[in-house]
């Protein structure tokens, strides 16, 4: 893990940038801000820019965390009971814009119609009629490991998550694809198409939303959990939604050992306010532990976006070219 911390100075010219934006567009969702954003890294602290973006495109690269933020918790409001809750989504309007700045650094930011009504940055809060389930809302379960949208061929290439609110202390879990190599062997049935994955139950009632029905478990296509191609092996991985797609004995086991592999070298990062944590989405798997929400407005509060290398190569799977909104 790469791990940076912000001098003051470097902290005060970010949230000066990301105060700036907010005045400027008004909205994380502009497309002008799209179309604008590849510019803005140049004026971040060249220091922090340079150490992300040669760190990430080193081919074992797994995760990164910079601390230091500057956040104001009074100026933040109640943490949202629902998602993009328009108040909220004003009072923390620059901590979105820091977001979109580290995603401008690695690619493209984008998002999802069928996730949050298609916003690109995403509220990551507990809502009580997702406590139990596998989803980033939950609270009461623990979130189990998994590639974010390991569904999905469009699925992002990076995750950034940014901590405005975590009074409970409930850890991150994470592991990376490089732990997995240096512990067991990789049997040559998961670089075949061993599993399918559909999609999670956020994302599913989305697309049922949207008339889409590709991604439910008998619609998807058996696909290899691990490849390997010019920036290095790779994982695709989710086992709360995930099923072996064969009958031999051999396969399964060889996917059972994966994950138990994986269980057995979780990390747990602590993400405290003003924590952003950037994973490599085809190298390292992330979850939540499982913590008690209050409900009262002070609860866990993350902001998340989706990033892509290359988001040309996501053309086929988009239903908004402007917004950069995939399905």
């Amino acid at each position: 893990m790469l791990e940076i911390e912000l001098t003051a100075d470097e902290a005060i010219e970010i949230r000066r940038l990301c105060r700036s934006l907010g005045r400027e567009y008004g909205s994380s969702d502009e497309e002008a801000l799209l179309r604008d954003l590849g510019r803005f890294p140049e004026e971040m602290p060249g220091r922090v820019v340079e150490a992300i973006a040669s760190y990430m495109e080193d081919p074992e690269a797994d995760f990164a965390l910079v601390s230091r933020h500057m956040i104001r918790d009074h100026d933040l409001g109640n943490t949202p009971i629902a998602q993009k809750d328009p108040i909220t989504t004003k009072t923390s309007l620059e901590y979105e814009m820091v977001v979109m700045l580290y995603g401008s650094i690695l690619g493209s930011v984008f998002g999802w119609a069928t996730q949050q009504e298609g916003h690109l940055v995403n509220d990551i809060i507990p809502m009580e009629t997702f406590a139990d389930q596998q989803v980033g809302a939950s609270s009461k379960v623990e979130l189990a490991w998994h590639t974010e949208d390991a569904y999905h061929p469009g699925r992002a290439d990076f995750i950034c998550l940014f901590c405005l609110r975590n009074p409970t202390g409930a850890p991150t879990t994470v592991a990376s694809i490089v732990d997995i190599q240096s512990h067991r062997d990789l049997p040559a049935s998961l670089f075949e198409p061993c599993v399918r994955i559909a999609a999670d139950d956020a994302q599913a009632a989305g697309a049922e939303a949207a008339g889409i029905e590709d991604w439910t478990e008998s619609a998807v296509k058996p696909t290899p959990i691990l490849s390997q191609n010019g920036t290095g092996l790779q994982m695709c991985v989710d086992p709360a939604y995930m099923s072996v797609a064969s009958e031999d004995e051999d396969v399964y086991e060889a996917v059972t050992g994966f994950c138990q592999t994986i269980d057995e070298h979780l990390r747990e990062v602590v993400l405290k306010p003003g924590d952003l944590l950037i994973l490599n989405n085809h190298r390292a798997v992330h979850g939540r532990r499982p913590f008690k929400p209050t409900y009262s407005g002070r609860d866990r509060w993350l902001k998340r976006v989706n990033v892509a290398r290359d988001f040309e190569a996501r053309r086929p799977y988009c239903t908004d070219l402007g917004r950069r909104l995939l399905a």
